[in-house]
């Protein structure tokens, strides 16, 4: 894949959203891009600024898991995977008795989001379109672990799904 950057409009095509929603949410300041233009010059979006916003649409929109402010603010650092396996970005809260605390991500390996899961979560959210149902039903044991809430995502099914529609953006 090629360092390309393309347009907004590109990446609203890409991501199934408005061009509309996107600029709100960067004029709000929720989503921070790192790329900035200068005054009257459109901003240019690379493959890491695009899947950053992709992960913070899937933390605000499934079910308004969470608020934009915080979603932006847990994915304001680098998203990556991994070479050598499956890559998951975990947003998540602390045990039951810190449930006032705030919310904190990490990017996991696969067998380090089993885990968490295993050790208890009272409320695992694992947005990803074929999750592994193995890994939600390892968390049987409620209130044991380190989390209290924690909300899973795929990074490797968003890489995917850029992937696929990044060739015909750069393109247009």
């Amino acid at each position: 894949m090629s360092n390309a950057s393309i347009s907004v409009a590109q990446v609203a095509d890409i991501l199934r959203v408005s061009r509309d929603r996107i600029e709100q949410s960067i004029s709000r300041k929720v989503f921070l891009p790192r790329a900035f233009s200068d005054p009257g010059k459109p901003r240019e979006w690379t493959f890491d600024e695009v899947m950053r916003l992709a992960v913070f649409f899937r933390l605000t929109d499934h079910g308004r898991s969470m608020d934009a402010k915080t979603a932006g603010l847990l994915t304001r650092v680098g998203i990556h995977g991994f070479n050598d396996g499956p890559a998951y970005f975990v947003a998540y809260i602390g045990t039951p008795d810190v449930w006032f605390g705030t919310w904190e991500s990490e990017i996991f390996r696969a067998h380090d989001v089993a885990d968490l899961l295993t050790r208890g979560c009272e409320y695992p959210k694992v947005l990803e379109p074929g999750r592994d149902a193995e890994t939600v039903a390892r968390n049987s044991e409620k209130l044991l672990g380190p989390v209290y809430a924690c909300i899973v995502i795929n990074l490797d099914e968003i890489e995917k799904e850029l992937k696929a529609e990044w060739p015909k953006a750069a393109e247009a």
